[in-house]
C-alpha cells in the first residue's frame, strides 16, 4: 500500500444526540448559540465532542475479519447511553467450532462464521 503506510491522526467530531445523557447537557433544554457569539463553544456542552483517533489504514482487512477488542469488555456494546455486556458472550464464541478465534478475538474471516455470530 502506497498511500497511508503510516498511522495517522484523525480529528473527529461527534454530535451531542437527543435521548442521551448529553442531552443533560443543556439545562431547561435552553440551547446557546455559540456560532452567534450567546457563549463560548465547550465540548460536550453547547459544541460537538472533539476527540484525535489515530487510524492505521494498513490494518483494515485486520479489523473486518475479527471483531472488535471493545466488544469483550464489560459494558462495550451499546448504542445511545445504553451499554451491554457481551464478555460472556464473546468467549462463548471464540470456544465454538463454528465461529472459532484469530489473534485472541472472534474471527470473522469467512461467511459462514460471521452468519454465525
Amino acid at each position: 500500500m502506497t498511500h497511508l503506510p503510516d498511522p495517522i491522526e484523525d480529528l473527529v467530531m461527534t454530535p451531542l444526540i437527543t435521548d442521551t445523557p448529553d442531552e443533560l447537557a443543556q439545562p431547561m433544554g435552553e440551547m446557546t448559540d455559540w456560532a452567534g457569539g450567546e457563549a463560548d463553544p465547550v465540548p460536550g456542552k453547547n459544541f460537538p465532542k472533539v476527540k484525535v483517533v489515530t487510524r492505521d489504514y494498513t490494518k483494515i482487512a485486520d479489523m473486518y475479519q475479527t471483531l472488535g477488542p471493545r466488544v469483550s469488555k464489560p459494558k462495550g456494546y451499546g448504542a445511545k447511553g445504553i451499554q451491554i455486556d457481551l464478555s460472556e458472550t464473546v468467549e462463548e464464541l471464540k470456544e465454538s467450532y463454528l465461529v472459532g478465534e484469530r489473534d485472541g478475538r472472534v474471527s470473522l474471516e469467512s461467511a459462514q462464521q460471521v452468519s454465525e455470530v
